[in-house]
Order: C-alpha cells, then structure tokens, then sequence
C-alpha cells in the first residue's frame, strides 16, 4: 500500500496512477485517505476524477458520502468557473441523497452561491436548500447558514427570519 500511495500523491504519469489504482481496487483497500490523496493529484482532469470517484463509490458503497463531499470540494476550489461549481453542487448534492439529514453537504452548497450573477445553479442551489429544510438534523446551523446567505442578498426579513429560528433550535438543544 505504500507504493500506491507514493504513486497516488507523486505520480504525473495516467498509466502509473491508473495501474496503482487498478491494484488498490483488486485488493480491496478501502482507506478513505488514500483516495483522497488520488483524488487530489493535481494530474488529474476534470474527467479523471470524476472516473476514479464513481469507480471508489460503486467498490466501496460505504466511503460514497465522504468521498463525494470530498471531489465536491475539490470543484468548489475553482469559484471562477461555473462548470467547475455546478459539478461541485452535484457532488453535494450525491451527499445529501446518501444522508439526506446531515446538514454539511446543504451548508457547502450555499458557499457555491454566486452573488455576482444571476445563474441557473443558484437556482438550484435554493431548491435543494428549501426541500432539506424540512429534514436535516442540525436545524440552528442550518438557520445561521441560511441567515448568513440572506444577509449577503440584503435580504433582512428572510435574513431576521432564519436568525430568530436558528435561535430556536439552538436553544431546544440545550
């Protein structure tokens, strides 16, 4: 396994990392860490990742939530370029399917918003963040994220609304 993580971290060659991969996957190690590290290689395209994501997903159903949070802030990290952030958004959005009441995936989705323009994906984003309103668990951070989110659009009912229930909850907590 050290070879294949000395491969995964410092290979540039797609063949070196592929076959490091291929036997990573036919001897079944399943260490979160030593994907992301793959994941990470800064060789990698766009498509590349996505590939090695799905195939670590589809062999090991029990990383899916963490490694798809993973690849999504992986894309998040390019917020310059929207194609790089609706993928971001789906991976998120892979999450929250998988644990549909963990708030992490809807608060990262939120970091995707776009303020400077009016997009498609900020729809979206508003989409899912309604319908997991109703489900996730950890309401008062949910609330703050949210409160935050309307602050940023000027928005000082919704802003004032969100507050006042991330109070709430986080007092019901205690």
């Amino acid at each position: 396994m050290i070879n294949i993580e000395k491969i995964f971290r410092n290979s540039n060659n797609n063949d070196e990392i592929f076959d490091a991969f291929a036997d990573a996957i036919s001897q079944k190690i399943s260490d979160l860490n030593l994907y992301k590290i793959l994941l990470g290689n800064k060789s990698l395209s766009q498509d590349e990742i996505i590939m090695f994501a799905e195939k670590i997903c589809k062999e090991f159903p029990n990383l899916s939530y963490k490694i798809y949070i993973w690849i999504a802030s992986i894309f998040q990290n390019s917020l310059l370029d929207l194609n790089r952030l609706n993928i971001a958004f789906e991976y998120y959005l892979k999450a929250s399917k998988i644990n549909p009441t963990y708030s992490k995936p809807y608060l990262e989705m939120l970091d995707l918003y776009t303020y400077d323009l009016h997009s498609q994906l900020n729809k979206k984003i508003i989409d899912a963040i309604k319908k997991a309103e109703k489900v996730v668990e950890k309401k008062s951070d949910f609330y703050y994220k949210l409160a935050a989110h309307y602050k940023n659009l000027n928005d000082e009912i919704s802003f004032k609304k969100c507050i006042k229930l991330a109070e709430k909850f986080n007092n019901s907590i205690r």
